[in-house]
């Protein structure tokens, strides 16, 4: 009788890593969806600002370590055109541009 040791190694997937996607879809006319990762679990805020710099809206949460998403709608956003939105969660932060169309 031959006895051997197996050994498994289970992967948890990518290293955990903050990133901000680009929203989808974009353009939108009505409601557009941001994905982002964050390494760890806590706090985060995405702003939304116009072209001058004027805040249009934050959205601020306590978010799971890893994938999270936040919805956006037209309506309460009450702006056309270009926008920026920005993550900031603890020392990390991203940047893109989104397009709302009429």
């Amino acid at each position: 009788l031959d006895i051997h040791t197996i050994e498994l190694t289970i992967d948890g997937g990518e290293e955990a890593t903050f990133s901000l996607d680009q929203n989808e879809p974009n353009p939108f006319d009505e409601v557009t969806v941001i994905g982002f990762r964050l390494p760890e679990s806590g706090n985060a805020t995405l702003t939304v600002y116009d072209v001058s710099g004027r805040v249009i809206t934050n959205v601020r949460g306590n978010y799971a370590q890893g994938y999270n998403e936040i919805k956006l709608k037209k309506e309460d956003l009450n702006a056309t055109g270009v926008l920026y939105y920005t993550l900031k969660s603890g020392d990390y932060n991203a940047t893109k541009k989104m397009i709302i169309i009429e």
